[in-house]
């Protein structure tokens, strides 16, 4: 006979399983940190050791499970493990909870326990962080993010925060930041900062000249320096779609000038994809594309866009329509038009076709200026966003919808 527990049971199984820890165990989980010595002194090593029950963390991890069973590995003989490159708090942390099932602890503590985590394959808690920290990642949170991302070497999170502050740096960068010099001249430095260039002068200034700590004093060459060289800086902006933005810029300014030769040009592999009866209809179809507008339908070929006066910083795309009919195709980017990077490929025996949400891509690793749809098979009747961040050429003159 099986019996349920509601959620109030469970909390108190968590909270009697939890009041476990540290009662003792048949093995020993050992921290060893580096911690600096006294003036003019060598940093000494500082032992923090946990007793736990060696089954608990074989039922959690597969990591674990292999270093106290298998007779190849020190541990189990020495029914210890060593952790040198982690905190005491964050493995105390990172115990607690495979124990009681609850994570409690600071937005640092949860970023290096998500680490430690996928260090020893606990793929529950891993997953657990990442959602936590995920949650808590925002304009207002970025900037500290940051700092714990660059620290504990997390790619993926300090690509995340950077983005972030980027996109949002009027909140992110909002009071003065506790980041290194480093990262702060990273961020500053960025032709991608959304911010125009009096604002970002009237940030700088905001943060005024403190008496602080030592990060404060380190950070302050930093800012004088980008408020000196913020002059002539060209606006960033974020964009769902970039050729719809560019559109966008178009109208606002009036109108003036041409779209298609100025602000997006078009090169046309196939031909059919803006055939129609009169050549006004073909140019308007033509200029359709250039701007992202509706659909495209095209068999084996390719299109290509190159932006004349602007570039583009990609974080993702996004396909308008769910696709049904099968059909392979690539999208690519290039700054030179030479050297092209995938963003994204699909083989339709293979690859599951792309439905309305944001696809996962393969980051360039530079700006682009071009992109191209490569259709290999099949016939493709679809539109695509370009998500990203759109800046002016910096040798491009300011327009009217500036």
């Amino acid at each position: 006979m099986a019996c349920a527990v509601d959620e109030a049971d469970k909390a108190f199984a968590a909270d009697v399983l939890g009041g476990c820890f540290g009662q003792g165990g048949d093995f020993a989980v050992v921290v060893e940190e580096r911690v600096a010595g006294k003036s003019g002194q060598d940093a000494e090593v500082v032992r923090t050791e946990f007793k736990v029950w060696s089954v608990l963390l074989s039922q959690w991890s597969r990591v674990f499970h292999t270093m106290i069973t298998s007779t190849s590995f020190r541990e189990k003989a020495a029914a210890e493990v060593v952790i040198q490159d982690f905190s005491a708090t964050t493995v105390e942390a990172f115990l607690r909870f495979l124990y009681s099932g609850v994570l409690r602890g600071s937005l640092a503590t949860t970023v290096e326990v998500g680490m430690l985590a996928d260090k020893y394959q606990v793929d529950k808690l891993q997953s657990l962080c990442k959602q936590a920290v995920q949650k808590q990642l925002r304009p207002e949170t970025a900037c500290e993010l940051l700092q714990l991302a660059d620290r504990c070497q997390n790619a993926d999170l300090r690509l995340q925060a950077l983005e972030k502050i980027l996109i949002h740096p009027k909140d992110a960068l909002r009071l003065r930041p506790a980041i290194s010099p480093r990262l702060l001249d990273e961020v500053l430095s960025s032709p991608f900062l959304c911010v125009e260039q009096e604002e970002l002068f009237q940030l700088l200034q905001g943060w005024g000249k403190r008496k602080a700590s030592a990060l404060d004093d380190d950070l302050q060459p930093v800012i004088d320096n980008h408020t000196v060289v913020v002059v002539g800086r060209k606006q960033a902006r974020y964009s769902f779609s970039v050729l719809g933005s560019l559109w966008n810029m178009y109208e606002r300014g009036g109108k003036e000038g041409p779209f298609l030769g100025y602000w997006v040009n078009v090169t046309l592999g196939n031909s059919d994809v803006v055939k129609a009866e009169t050549e006004t209809k073909s140019m308007n179809k033509l200029r359709d594309v250039a701007r992202n507008h509706g659909s495209v339908r095209m068999e084996k070929g390719w299109i290509s866009w190159m932006l004349p006066h602007h570039c583009v910083y990609i974080m993702g795309i996004v396909f308008l329509f769910a696709a049904h009919a099968p059909v392979s195709f690539d999208i690519l980017s290039s700054l030179d038009g030479l050297n092209w990077h995938v963003l994204f490929s699909i083989d339709h025996r293979v690859d599951t076709p792309p439905n309305l949400s944001e696809v996962p891509i393969q980051r360039p690793p530079e700006p682009a200026k071009w992109f191209k749809l490569q259709v290999r098979e099949g016939v493709y009747e679809n539109s695509f966003s370009v998500r990203g961040i759109l800046r002016q050429d910096a040798t491009h003159p300011s327009n009217p919808s500036k």
